[in-house]
């Protein structure tokens, strides 16, 4: 009986029949043209979305009353003023950092590129990243805090969302950020309003600043020279789709001038788990330049 052309043939008749293949590969191209399309247009909205953060966020730090500036304690104030900071300083800093990343405890660090707008008259900053994770995946990053609210997303190529965070963890989690990297901007420890500060001890400086949900605090801690060169916090840390208040430290190292100011060049950050500490990031200033008139410094939307 005759049973007509098996599966193997009628593949063979129809790659190799031209008034077969030609529709297929034409419909092949055009999927693949909306493809490239979309890509290009979701990452021209999120390079976007941060070059409208950065805007606000300049916009922001006209707001500050000098009543709402709280002089920082002696051990602060005079770590400020020997680095760089002064009253009345820059309204922004614009930093390029490169870095490292780990996702997880046991996975490898991978590179990254990055660009941080950071306000020193009020509590804000745009971070926007991008790098290579393994096995090779493009992968765009944001981390913010503008206007008391938080904002936290990854994207592959720049296009396809993977995680998105933009809630009271947020908010508490990036304002808990801005206050522990103020050893990288010493005009915003003498200039950023809506901060309250407590020394501790002859190396131990609270800093506190109200979010939307409550205060948030972080400890610095001073070497004997005086410079800063660890954090202690609590911080909000996503575990399996919930929110724990996890214990959350920082190094700073390396301290060099940029400019007019001395900074510390290299900062880690990690969690304190039951386990130890993982050290999750790791990065290096490249370079940092303040902005005199904060509205002339974020004009391009291009991420790093």
């Amino acid at each position: 009986m005759d049973q007509g052309p098996s599966i193997a043939e009628r593949y063979l008749y129809l790659t190799h029949d031209p008034e077969t293949v030609v529709p297929l590969l034409s419909i092949a191209f055009a999927l693949l043209v909306l493809v490239i399309l979309y890509v290009a247009y979701a990452a021209r909205g999120f390079a976007a979305y941060a070059g409208d953060l950065r805007q606000r966020l300049a916009a922001a730090q006209f707001d500050t009353r000098v009543e709402e500036i709280a002089p920082p304690p002696p051990l602060m104030r005079d770590f400020a003023l020997r680095n760089g900071g002064r009253p009345g300083g820059p309204g922004l800093i614009e930093v390029r950092q490169t870095a490292e990343l780990a996702t997880a405890p046991g996975k490898s660090f991978f590179p990254l590129r990055a660009r941080q707008t950071t306000g020193t008259r009020r509590a804000g900053f745009v971070w926007t990243a991008s790098g290579t994770m393994p096995p090779g995946i493009p992968v765009s990053g944001l981390d913010a805090y503008v206007e008391g609210a938080g904002d936290f997303e990854i994207r592959i190529g720049g296009a396809v969302r993977v995680a998105r965070a933009h809630d009271r963890e947020a908010a508490i989690g990036e304002l808990a950020r801005y206050l522990a990297e103020l050893p990288f901007y010493p005009d915003a420890i003498l200039n950023a309003g809506g901060l309250a500060w407590r020394q501790l001890d002859e190396r131990r400086v609270e800093v506190v600043a109200e979010s939307n949900f409550g205060p948030v605090r972080v400890v610095f801690i001073f070497d004997a020279a005086g410079d800063i060169v660890a954090i202690e916090a609590d911080r909000p840390r996503d575990l399996g789709g919930r929110s724990v208040p996890t214990p959350w430290r920082g190094t700073f190292s390396q301290y060099r001038a940029f400019g007019s100011h001395r900074l510390p060049a290299h900062g880690e950050v990690g969690w304190l788990l039951p386990e130890g500490l993982f050290i999750y990031w790791k990065g290096d200033i490249v370079s940092y330049e303040p902005a005199d008139d904060p509205r002339g410094s974020i004009r391009s939307q291009r991420l790093p």
